[in-house]
């Protein structure tokens, strides 16, 4: 799914800042992510898994103690060997929501030593934002944005996404407290160029919330995403 590559990149950079990368022990961190999107009018749920390491993996499976019979294969993270996925596809969300289970990660390495990590999750699961403003204000020469806050959500962040599918602005990683934005052309973090008068854009936010938010090691345990449709100067 093309909308959770930032969630992947988001989990790479924090295991990478939390890891000592002298260290080439032969260990993997394996993170079970839940996630929330909307499907027409309704929510639907699927479930990503993320492997990392410092050192270079040969594969990668996954099982539940839910379904203990259903091992799950990750694969490379393009030609990373030190970051393996496997992100749910359209058929595999559906409107149940995912419960607690412990989540088994296996791996191998290059050198043929494995490595066994245990993730627990709960039933915890956040469902899109609710936008409640999503338009260009004219007379202030700005995007406007707001939407209502999740409860169990830590952080949120804001892309705009042009048509040919293209992340043109990514804001930082936003604290739980703020619920509303602005963007002008002339602000920071435009990554392809400034917006032009009738240039539409996809306006998306990820809700995040992890699994101990306080501790050195962020852990993730839900995402969600959800879109809205802006057009710039109009």
């Amino acid at each position: 799914m093309r909308q959770l590559k930032f969630i992947s990149l988001i989990l790479l950079v924090v295991f990478s800042s939390s890891c000592n990368k002298e260290s080439e022990d032969p260990t993997v961190e394996g993170d079970t992510v839940f996630v929330g999107r909307r499907s027409g009018t309704n929510v639907v749920y699927g479930v990503a898994f993320y492997a990392n390491s410092l050192s270079s993996l040969k594969s990668v499976t996954v099982v539940s103690s839910a379904n203990p019979s259903g091992t799950l294969t990750l694969s490379a993270n393009g030609n990373d060997t030190y970051s393996f996925k496997r992100e749910p596809t359209e058929l595999e969300y559906s409107a149940t929501k995912p419960g607690a289970a412990t989540y088994t990660f296996n791996a191998v390495f290059d050198d043929g030593l494995t490595f066994e990590d245990k993730d627990i999750q709960t039933s915890d699961v956040l469902d899109p934002v609710t936008f409640e403003k999503c338009l260009y204000n004219t007379t202030n020469s700005y995007a406007e944005f707001k939407w209502t806050a999740l409860t169990n959500a830590n952080s949120y962040i804001i892309q705009f996404i042009d048509e040919t599918g293209t992340v043109v602005f990514n804001s930082s990683e936003l604290p739980n407290t703020v619920t509303a934005g602005t963007l002008s052309s002339a602000a920071g973090g435009w990554k392809s160029g400034f917006p032009k008068t009738g240039d539409t854009y996809t306006v998306r936010i990820y809700a995040l919330e992890y699994e101990n938010a306080s501790g050195a090691n962020y852990q993730m345990q839900a995402t969600s995403v959800s879109d809205a449709t802006i057009i710039w100067g109009v």
